[in-house]
């Protein structure tokens, strides 16, 4: 049996975030017969925009896109997208690996 090779590009690290999303979309923890017919949401939406505090250029494109981080442009993915009560405001979650780190940001 060999031992799996290490993912070392951004793209095989959304590619493998995304599956681990998918797995757990359908896991319920209250139900142990697991869910009858499970769904994902699969998100398109098209971001563009420039952020503060070591944010720069922010460009997503069907939810997937990339934004800079310290300088840095970074392949990322918006996961989720959660209203904010009493603000009208909609925060996006975005995931953004690296090889040595995993950013989450709340746009």
């Amino acid at each position: 049996m060999s031992m799996p090779r290490k993912c070392r590009r951004p793209s095989c690290l959304l590619s493998l975030l995304a599956s681990l999303v998918l797995a757990l979309v359908g896991c319920d923890h209250d139900d142990s017969t697991g869910p009858e017919s499970p769904t994902v949401e699969v998100l398109s939406l098209d971001v563009h925009g420039m952020g503060s505090s070591g944010i720069g250029a922010i460009e997503f494109v069907r939810s997937v896109g990339s934004c800079e981080i310290q300088a840095a442009s970074i392949s990322a993915i918006i996961y989720a997208v959660v209203p904010w009560p009493g603000r009208d405001l909609t925060v996006l979650n975005v995931v953004a690996p690296t090889r040595d780190n995993l950013h989450v940001l709340f746009l």
